[in-house]
């Protein structure tokens, strides 16, 4: 059976959210039935390292991410950031034309790069779409219309919600698109005692603390049922 080569762009990530721990899941899943990954990473550090202690080729390609704050959108660096997306391109370029890589996928939304260079070299791209942008993490796309004709180029987007499928939808005119809810390795995070009394249910909300993710709303709804 023919290895299949993937190109996966991390993005702008860190080892404590979820976009981080969800790559790496996929990947070392993956790699179980055949996948032979190599992540590109904006930077040495601990994203690196994560990767590598699983023997996962690792290469460190600076990109920015494309998008500015919804809230206080900066023309300079948007500016700044097309100048550095364009060098990034170029040596992306050269990496799949090197390993002919037969997919490209990249992590979130937040960032293009890997995007141009799948789409001239006929490499099939995936789009792993994680956020909403302005209405989560408030931020916006430098170039809207150019996000849009990229995302549109896509070979195939992936959306890790039915809301965000939609979002992206409305706002940019895509068609093929995916839901599929991010999974975990149970057993990275299963306390077995929480799990062995008969009397007793466990529940899990996975996620930074942060408004939009309905914390608040978990908690009062269980004192609710508490209550009754």
């Amino acid at each position: 059976m023919k290895k299949v080569k993937v190109l996966y762009i991390a993005g702008k990530i860190n080892v404590s959210n979820g976009a981080y721990h969800s790559l790496l899941a996929s990947i070392k899943k993956l790699k179980e039935n055949g996948i032979v990954p190599t992540v590109i990473v904006p930077n040495h550090g601990a994203v690196e390292d994560g990767f590598r202690s699983e023997n996962i080729e690792c290469i460190m390609v600076p990109y920015p991410s494309c998008t500015v704050p919804a809230d206080a959108p900066s023309k300079i660096k948007g500016i700044l950031k097309k100048i550095q997306a364009f060098g990034a391109e170029k040596k992306i370029k050269k990496i799949i034309e090197r390993n002919q890589y037969d997919i490209v996928h990249i992590n979130v939304g937040t960032v293009s790069a890997g995007a141009k260079a799948a789409i001239k070299t006929g490499t099939p791209l995936v789009w792993h779409l994680r956020e909403f942008l302005e209405d989560d993490v408030n931020m916006t796309y430098i170039d809207q219309a150019e996000m849009k004709r990229l995302l549109c180029a896509a070979d195939h987007i992936i959306a890790i919600s039915n809301a965000v499928k939609q979002a992206f939808q409305e706002r940019y005119g895509i068609e093929k698109a995916t839901t599929a809810y991010n999974g975990i390795l149970i057993q990275s995070y299963r306390k077995k005692q929480s799990f062995q009394d008969p009397n007793s249910v466990s529940f899990m909300l996975v996620g930074r603390i942060v408004r939009e993710k309905g914390q608040l709303e978990a908690i009062k709804a269980f004192a609710k049922l508490i209550m009754t």
